[in-house]
């Protein structure tokens, strides 16, 4: 009994030693990352970075170069690089900064994110950002400076036109003469606004930002404007745009008409609102003296006691008075609109009409000319 308790099964050996294999068959993945291989690992890891990497001694002089390093500073290889200064591919304004940083670097360990503008071989600039590490012996003490630097020069000549275009947008944004606003449809308050905008309200960028559309809705008129901009609301839903004119008071408290342009669309990928609003007061005026002349002069010509006719150049006619109604017989204004004037006239001296019509085109007017004309009937 006991010889058969000490006898191990073949079986279960069997399956120990497959055990032992699997595990074995990761060994050789973790073995690898030893101090034997370390050398491999990191000289892979410089050339495949992107960012030119260098060792220097204490005094700033170049121990190492990779391959990148050469490529951003414009050498034709390492070796160009190796035992020269690193100050002479600094710019000379940024060279104080560097070695400030440095000292923090020996002091604390590393220094990352500086920006210094740099120079290639052949002295041309570029903008680069610097990391640097300290590199200590087995004891301790410190014997050289990794250092990685970036080239930036294209996404800071991005971020300087990206800047401008944005100087540009806003100069034109605040130099228009209407008012312009971007509003959020959900909540109806303003989320920018130029400064014509708070200068046609007669207050300041901060409060047109606090109080918003109030700004513009007549405090006594507040429930017929709140019907107008659901109404436009609408509108803006079923089309994606409006326009709609109201009258208001300005800053001084005179009589402001307003005609405001609204329109959706997609601003940074959010659905907002674009409203742009214009003093049309000037307008209205000048169109209320229009309605207020015309009324003035067809007065005049209804009160004359000759019949008036009002032509285009063809002849056609576009209104008659009523004394023209009366003496032609004509109960309504519509049974001579459209018609032309020779269509009154006897047909021997219809020609006459049109010479006299011409004359007229041609000097500006004529004077008593007789023609016999038939009544309506």
């Amino acid at each position: 009994m006991q010889t058969r308790k000490n006898k191990k099964s073949p079986v279960k050996t069997a399956k120990k030693k497959s055990r032992t294999k699997k595990k074995a068959g990761v060994k050789p993945a973790k073995a690898f990352l030893t101090s034997q291989n370390s050398n491999e690992i990191y000289k892979k890891l410089l050339i495949t970075s992107s960012d030119a990497v260098t060792m220097t001694d204490l005094d700033g002089n170049i121990l190492y170069a990779s391959e990148r390093a050469a490529h951003i500073f414009g050498c034709a290889g390492p070796q160009e690089l190796i035992g020269k200064s690193s100050l002479i591919f600094m710019a000379p304004e940024n060279r104080e900064m560097m070695l400030l940083n440095l000292k923090r670097a020996m002091k604390e360990g590393f220094v990352s994110g500086a920006e210094y503008a740099f120079l290639k071989a052949d002295g041309a600039r570029f903008f680069g950002i610097m990391n640097a590490s300290v590199i200590k012996d087995p004891k301790g003490k410190a014997v050289a400076l990794l250092s990685s630097v970036r080239d930036v020069t294209r996404h800071r000549q991005m971020e300087g036109r990206l800047k401008k275009t944005e100087e540009n947008y806003k100069a034109i944004f605040n130099g228009v003469n209407d008012a312009i606003m971007i509003i959020d449809p959900k909540t109806g308050g303003i989320i920018d606004a130029n400064m014509k905008a708070a200068e046609m309200k007669g207050c300041s960028y901060e409060k047109l930002m606090v109080d918003g559309l109030k700004l513009f809705i007549p405090a006594d008129k507040g429930a017929e404007y709140e019907k107008i901009i659901r109404n436009q609301k609408n509108l803006l839903d079923e089309r994606g745009h409006s326009v709609i004119e109201w009258r208001d008071k300005d800053k001084d408290g005179c009589e402001q008409w307003i005609e405001v342009s609204l329109k959706k669309d997609k601003i940074a990928g959010e659905e907002l609102i674009l409203a742009i609003a214009r003093d049309i007061t000037s307008r209205k005026k000048n169109e209320e003296e229009i309605k207020n002349s015309e009324e003035m002069y067809r007065s005049l010509i209804d009160a004359s006691p000759d019949a008036v006719f009002v032509t285009d150049l063809e002849g056609k006619v576009l209104y008659a008075s009523d004394k023209a109604l009366e003496m032609n017989g004509a109960p309504r204004m519509d049974m001579f609109v459209g018609k032309y004037v020779t269509d009154f006239a006897v047909p021997e001296e219809k020609q006459k009409v049109i010479e006299v019509m011409g004359r007229a085109i041609k000097d500006g007017n004529v004077h008593n000319f007789e023609v016999t004309l038939l009544r309506y009937n």
